[in-house]
């Protein structure tokens, strides 16, 4: 293949003054500017596992590397982010001693370094060290853990977060009898199998966003899809997101204690209105009511950027329809490290294409340009 570095499409400067205020505190006015460029990827004769849009990748800590996993191939693609070419290709053991299994889909991927990377699996954590190829396995099945710690009819999910430690993984717990729903996280220290269960009764928030589907064919096929919820690690903090509304729920690690930061915008909505229907009975309806829910505000994305201490956070809401395709503005939110808001953006002409992260103060996003990895880096600039 004919590869090569280059920095394409310089585009489009902005600039925005903006006064926020949230539920919690008033925003700082300031002044925000960004340019725009495309960078390409080297990775020589190799392909690179591109199909997930780098969703089973992760950053390494410093900001270097991405380590992306090729379920296909079951390998590592290391990709240096500073010289924007593919670094190396580790072979993984699928089975033995230092195996991943033979499912490779997992619930969580955290890269400790460039050299150590971490998957969730059902019912065990496995942390790999790769110049070794080597492997080390924490199991969480319920006969691991404190026979106490949960109901009878409490189940261990398989996604959540793993920290940036390597000991602690917070997973998502919920009840037998309501298995696509979530009622908390329980915090499983994986050395010591040391457990405690944090409800989360905010969850129920966003109940009344969710579309069950029951299917009247002959399969009868039942499920529901509801809200996402993501997790970021945040020094003694796990903040979590939900999609549905303006809010943030900050867990204490020590404390396990969650306080809810509610917050206004003066430029989308502040939750989702739930003009569609909650309960379907055919393949059609569904993806009908998937489509007007996709036209509602939806917050997601929270990427704390280290250079600047501030978190970025991404939302979307419907701006017009072409043709079948939902069009979309899309929005940025910073708050200091108080989660404080201190000011909105609305970027001009954007797509999310894919995984986006922060690196040396940039926002970076992955995109597919003809089967070869690049990313959309935007280059802010704050007053």
């Amino acid at each position: 293949m004919n590869k090569f570095n280059c920095l394409i499409l310089a585009i489009l400067v902005a600039s925005c003054s903006s006064e926020k205020k949230s539920g919690d505190s008033e925003a700082v006015p300031f002044n925000f500017s960004y340019t725009i460029d495309t960078l390409m990827v080297d990775s020589g004769d190799s392909f690179l596992f591109l199909q997930q849009n780098l969703a089973s990748s992760d950053l390494s800590p410093d900001g270097k590397y991405l380590l992306n996993f090729n379920a296909k191939t079951i390998e590592m693609e290391i990709v240096d982010l500073d010289e924007l070419k593919l670094s190396e290709v580790v072979p993984l053991e699928q089975e033995g001693p230092n195996g991943i299994g033979t499912t490779p889909y997992f619930g969580d991927y955290k890269a400790l370094s460039k050299d150590e990377f971490m998957f969730a699996a059902q019912n065990r954590v496995i942390k790999l060290d790769l110049p070794t190829n080597t492997a080390t396995y924490y199991s969480f099945k319920r006969e691991d853990l404190d026979a106490e710690a949960l109901a009878p009819n409490e189940t261990l999910k398989s996604r959540g977060l793993l920290c940036a430690d390597g000991a602690i993984f917070y997973c998502w717990y919920g009840l037998d009898e309501k298995p696509f729903d979530n009622e908390g996280l329980v915090k499983i220290d994986l050395v010591s199998s040391e457990v405690n269960v944090i409800p989360i009764p905010q969850l129920e928030k966003l109940e009344q966003f969710a579309i069950e589907i029951e299917m009247n064919d002959e399969t009868k096929m039942a499920g529901k899809f509801g809200e996402s919820v993501e997790l970021l690690e945040l020094e003694d903090r796990i903040v979590i997101l939900p999609s549905a509304i303006n809010e943030l729920w900050v867990l204490d690690k020590s404390t396990l204690e969650i306080t809810v930061k509610s917050y206004e915008s003066n430029l989308i909505s502040n939750s989702k209105k739930g003009n569609y229907p909650r309960k379907v009975d055919s393949r059609q309806a569904m993806q009908e009511a998937m489509k007007e829910r996709s036209k509602e505000v939806s917050f997601f994305s929270l990427m704390h950027d280290p250079k600047r201490d501030m978190i970025w956070r991404i939302s979307a809401e419907f701006d017009h329809m072409k043709e079948e395709t939902v069009v979309k503005n899309y929005f940025f939110t910073f708050f200091d490290m108080d989660l404080n808001q201190l000011g909105e953006f609305q970027l001009e002409d954007w797509e999310m294409t894919g995984m986006p992260f922060i690196k040396d103060g940039d926002y970076y996003q992955f995109i597919n340009i003809e089967d070869e990895m690049a990313f959309i880096r935007l280059q802010p600039t704050f007053d």
